[in-house]
C-alpha cells in the first residue's frame, strides 16, 4: 500500500510503500510514536484518512499544518501520514491521483 508522509521539520512529502498487514506498525514508524487520526475532511480528498504523533505538541515536534475545523482550526504537529481506509475501516493505500491532489495542497500552502 502507498502511503504519503509529509516531513514537518523540512516541509516536503515521500512516497512510501508498505504490505498492509504492517499498517500500524508502518504509521508508528513514520510519526515517531503512537499514532493518532485526524478528520481529514477539510482537505476536500473523499475517504482519506490522516494520522500524526499523538504526543507530537505535547513533545515538541515541529508545526506541520493547521486544518479548518469549525470554531477554529487543529494546528497538526511532527510529521502527517495520510493514507485511506476501507468499508471495515482498514487502513489502505493511497491511489495515485490521491497521492497527485495531496502534493498540490500541501505544496500550495
Amino acid at each position: 500500500m502507498k502511503t504519503l508522509t509529509y516531513h514537518a521539520d523540512t516541509h516536503t512529502t515521500i512516497i512510501n510503500e508498505c504490505d498492509e498487514d504492517n499498517a500500524l506498525a508502518h504509521l508508528q514508524h513514520e510519526v515517531g510514536g503512537y499514532v493518532e487520526h485526524v478528520d481529514a475532511s477539510p482537505l476536500g480528498v473523499d475517504g482519506l484518512d490522516i494520522w500524526i504523533n499523538d504526543m507530537g505538541a505535547a513533545d515538541g515536534l515541529p508545526y506541520a499544518f493547521s486544518l479548518p475545523h469549525p470554531g477554529g482550526r487543529v494546528d497538526l504537529f511532527g510529521n502527517v501520514v495520510f493514507a485511506r481506509c476501507d468499508e471495515y475501516g482498514d487502513t489502505i493505500g493511497l491511489t495515485d491521483s490521491d497521492i497527485k491532489a495531496l502534493e498540490a495542497k500541501l505544496h500550495a500552502a
